[in-house]
């Protein structure tokens, strides 16, 4: 199925280089600035625009130093860009502190252990913590199949336009493009907010449900390429970060997402079809179409991991000054090295073409999950309290006025009207 919509996809693999390490502290302005000019040198050397990733930290500091410079200074032009994996993680996190005592933690509970849970729920165990939000998704929506028959109905409709579209081999863009299919999710979203009315229980979880499509969004806008949705997914985010009190993020976000929309006065116009439609933005380490990734991500998988591996800089070896100098100054050769050697030989360490999460193992595993989670939601159900006040599924306790998780997105709304309010 995945072949049949993708099929006309043309991807290029991104190459990835290592380039000299900076020695210094890494949150020192001057440590930025020396990155910055030599970012804008090698990008002059290509005749392109600097275009830089920072995390959070730094990403403030790197933006007063880019505003404050000369516009005839070689960084006046430059991009720089809120690495999307950590903004991800600490939305996951946000999640998390929305619906913390919930119960969230017990229904994750069924299927991971304790420990892990807790770090799911900062946001810190990412791969577990998306796969549990997908299928927490699906679990839900397995309960609200079964209670309501009009959600059931919508359902079957969007499937059987799926299941033509695939039939005829129409790519995905004009799937998602059917307007019978935006009609029936149109009316799946009424029949949500429908439920949403009943009672503050149903409302919270829903919530969560339409939390974790905006993470997942996140994840497609990144994986397909697609810079539009990004930026929407980055604005949308805004309010729950507002609203679970995660405030450096917040800002940052709202920095970046308003320096994201005036790109177009720093790249020209190739650079702009490129970054923008062909999407260049992300990194593609291989030529399917499901690959995009997050340069911050990039980072941790080709630098940060061999670091912290067997035989790297923190791992079997002392931290003295010269063993860090010798890894520093020889690392960016010996990938050069690593690389031509495996060209040479004709070996390397390559991937199958199947994603991970279509093998028949995965598939098998996660509908396992899925209906442990199923199965706690008919225990548990929060789409079926009457009275209309917010309960936690675990403990059964009732919440008082003071308790206001479910109305986080109004809550972040207004924290930002106010934010704004205040700067102007």
């Amino acid at each position: 199925m995945t072949n049949l919509m993708t099929n006309s996809a043309e991807c290029q693999t991104t190459y990835i280089m290592a380039v000299p390490f900076i020695n210094l502290d890494p949150s020192n302005m001057s440590t930025i600035y020396t990155a910055l000019l030599f970012a804008a040198d090698q990008s002059k050397k290509q005749n392109q625009t600097c275009i830089v990733t920072f995390d959070q930290p730094l990403f403030l500091k790197a933006m007063d130093i880019v505003g404050a410079s000369d516009k005839d200074s070689k960084i006046s032009k430059t991009v720089v860009r809120l690495g999307g994996f950590h903004l991800l993680m600490s939305y996951m996190g946000a999640i998390g502190k929305i619906m913390e005592g919930s119960g969230l933690e017990d229904l994750w509970g069924t299927v991971y252990g304790k420990a892990t849970v807790s770090h799911m729920m900062n946001g810190h165990a990412y791969d577990r913590c998306l796969r549990a939000f997908t299928l927490t998704v699906a679990a839900l929506m397995n309960i609200a199949r079964e209670q309501f028959p009009d959600i059931q109905h919508c359902f079957d409709e969007v499937d059987e336009v799926c299941k033509k579209n695939i039939s005829e081999e129409m790519s995905t863009k004009h799937t998602l493009e059917n307007p019978l299919l935006l009609e029936k999710l149109n009316q799946l979203d009424e029949c949500m907010k429908t439920i949403e009315k009943t009672s503050r229980t149903a409302k919270l979880w829903l919530q969560l449900f339409h939390t974790i499509d905006l993470a997942l969004n996140f994840v497609y806008a990144e994986r397909t390429g697609d810079w539009i949705m990004h930026l929407k997914c980055t604005t949308d985010m805004l309010p729950y970060f507002h609203a679970s009190g995660h405030l450096p993020y917040a800002k940052s976000a709202h920095i970046y997402a308003q320096e994201m929309t005036k790109i177009t006065e720093k790249l020209s116009e190739k650079e702009l079809d490129l970054f923008i439609n062909k999407g260049y933005f992300t990194v593609k380490r291989t030529t399917r179409y499901w690959s995009g990734t997050w340069t911050d991500m990039c980072i941790e998988q080709c630098l940060m991991r061999p670091m912290k591996s067997v035989g790297g800089l923190t791992h079997g070896r002392g931290m003295n000054e010269s063993t860090v100098n010798k890894w520093i100054l020889g690392t960016p050769y010996f990938i050069k090295i690593n690389e031509a050697l495996e060209e040479f030989l004709d070996i390397s360490i390559t991937y199958s073409e199947q994603h991970v999460e279509l093998r028949k193992s995965r598939k098998l595993r996660d509908q396992a999950d899925i209906d442990k989670f199923t199965t706690w939601f008919r225990q548990h159900n929060p789409l079926n309290k009457e009275s209309g006040e917010l309960v936690s599924l675990s403990s059964g306790f009732i919440s008082d006025e003071s308790v206001n998780c479910d109305q986080a997105y109004d809550i972040g709304c207004a924290a930002m009207k106010t934010m704004i309010a205040l700067k102007n």
